[in-house]
């Protein structure tokens, strides 16, 4: 017996954005401003729309967020580390300086 009537969920990518270190998957990847329907439908024709989200999905994990994830980040940016023999200025994220590999001496500032 077949199903003449129900719902599925529509994806729509509306536009390709640039990168940000995913919250789930953390790793630096690209993001999307996705839309998503949740759609009723009857012999499989679409009648209307159930739910509808948009937001920004992150393509190695397809994990959707909302906007607060990039302020987020952006006062994660805001804490660095200065190397004590180089001098470079390195995120807290970082557990040692790439350029001479040394380890941060004092917490971050």
């Amino acid at each position: 017996m077949s199903r003449f009537f129900g719902s599925r969920v529509q994806k729509q990518v509306l536009s390709q954005q640039g990168e940000f270190v995913c919250p789930e998957c953390n790793s630096l990847s690209a993001y999307a401003e996705t839309r998503y329907q949740q759609v009723f439908h009857l012999f499989f024709v679409p009648l209307y729309t159930v739910d509808e989200r948009i937001g920004y999905q992150c393509t190695e994990c397809e994990t959707l967020f909302d906007e607060s994830v990039f302020q987020d980040q952006v006062n994660q940016e805001e804490t660095r580390w200065e190397c004590a023999k180089c001098h470079h200025k390195w995120p807290a994220t970082n557990v040692r300086c790439p350029i001479c590999r040394t380890r941060p001496t004092t917490a971050a500032k």
